[in-house]
């Protein structure tokens, strides 16, 4: 008898330390998770300080758009409406017009996932969010900027503009002094 429950109890505290096993490796994926949505946001600040000339190749909505399929995949099925909410601001941030609209998109997402993680928003809040979310169907709105040929062509136009009127004043100034010795 004394050995039966010598056993049970053995049984019992190995269930209870696997159980607490998993929720710790789930609250540390979660952590995980939180941690490379900040690093994100930490990342499109970084860039959006940047002087307009450095910034005009980096797209900073694709350190969020590549942190979706993460969320996706480490949630849990229940929590996943949140990684869907999260596609849903990536693609405010696509939308945007400005870099400055993405760091404020961005910063709301990362605002809304922290509270999420620290038991300030629930999970029935999402699901709310994402129910009531109809996207626009707005596709003329186009953020300056929004290629790299966009931008080198900026650049070279305004090459042009410096440089013109002085190759132009200089060529009609030597050709003055052509005809009036």
């Amino acid at each position: 008898m004394v050995a039966l429950v010598s056993v049970l109890v053995t049984v019992v505290l190995f269930a209870i330390t696997q159980v607490m096993l998993v929720r710790s490796a789930r609250q540390a994926a979660r952590a995980s998770m939180v941690d490379n949505v900040l690093t994100a946001l930490e990342r499109v600040a970084r860039t959006h300080s940047r002087p307009v000339v450095v910034r005009l190749w980096i797209k900073p909505e694709i350190e969020y758009a590549l942190l979706v399929p993460r969320l996706l995949v480490g949630l849990r099925r229940r929590e996943r409406v949140i990684a869907v909410w999260a596609q849903t601001r990536v693609n405010a941030m696509l939308a945007a017009k400005t870099q400055g609209e993405v760091v404020v998109i961005a910063s709301d997402l990362s605002g809304k996932i922290s509270e999420w993680y620290l038991g300030q928003r629930s999970r029935g809040w999402f699901e709310h969010e994402v129910k009531d979310h109809r996207p626009k169907k707005n596709r003329t709105a186009r953020r300056e900027f929004n290629t790299s040929a966009h931008a080198v062509l900026l650049v070279l136009l305004a090459c042009a503009c410096a440089v013109l009127p002085s190759a132009l004043g200089s060529a009609l100034a030597a050709r003055w002094l052509r005809i009036h010795p």
